[in-house]
């Protein structure tokens, strides 16, 4: 049994309402068939059966060949808690048991980690190209033509959007620049304000302190010249 398969069977079989222990048991039938004929490691890298065994959809490719994938972090988040919890080792001991749990978090951090997902996407998107093209050398000449010309038109509004959305990025980076170039000058203007009222406030206060000394200073009375007898 291919290991896509075993997963799909398990996922399958589980939402229909079996016992975590029958979960368990095909969860861990895709770590023992997989020790016989492949590598559970390995396998487990293809996003084919990441999706599966997530039950989440497949990536495809827009037409330029870039992934695409609706599936965001709360939604592998949501579909591995509720997976983790049918073969949590806590709630079926055994060997198996663990074994189904650890290819389950494999799969999990893969998903998660940013660089990894990125990688796996990029070759999702080539393999999704290619079951497009294989699906496509099937049909008539006259249905070509036609896919063709949709795909054209399709590829032209993505490069546009993709063009616009470009341009739309720098525009806002430049006000963004030109609203910190803003800021800072009103700061160094409002900076330079406040230090000259205060240099104003510091003179204003000297000068006051100089009058009130000069009125402090006692006021000496003139001596009158003496009066001589003759």
């Amino acid at each position: 049994m291919q290991f896509s398969e075993c997963c799909w069977r398990t996922i399958t079989k589980t939402t229909s309402g079996t016992s975590s222990r029958f979960a368990s048991f095909f969860l861990a039938d895709v770590v023992i068939t997989a020790s016989t004929k492949i590598n559970p490691r390995s396998d487990c890298s293809r996003i084919t059966d990441m999706c599966r065994l997530m039950e989440l959809p497949l990536p495809e490719a827009d037409e330029i060949g870039r992934p695409s994938w609706n599936v965001t972090s709360a939604d592998i988040s949501k579909a591995y808690r509720r997976l983790s919890v049918l073969v949590h080792p806590d709630k079926n001991p055994g060997e198996d048991a663990r074994k189904a749990f650890e290819a389950l978090n494999d799969t999990y951090r893969k998903l998660r980690d940013p660089s990894q997902l990125d990688e796996i996407l990029k070759g999702a998107a080539v393999a999704a190209v290619q079951r497009r093209e294989a699906a496509e050398a099937t049909a008539t000449p006259d249905e070509r033509i036609a896919i063709n010309h949709a795909k054209a038109v399709k590829a032209n509004d993505l490069r546009k959007k993709e063009t616009s959305g470009f341009q739309a990025e720098i525009l806002r980076q430049q006000q963004q620049k030109q609203e910190i170039a803003k800021r800072k000058r009103m700061m160094a203007s409002k900076s330079r304000q406040k230090k000259i009222k205060e240099e104003e406030e510091v003179g204003q206060e000297l000068e006051n302190s100089d009058k009130d000394d000069e009125d402090d200073r006692p006021v000496l009375k003139r001596r009158s010249k003496p009066k001589f007898m003759f």
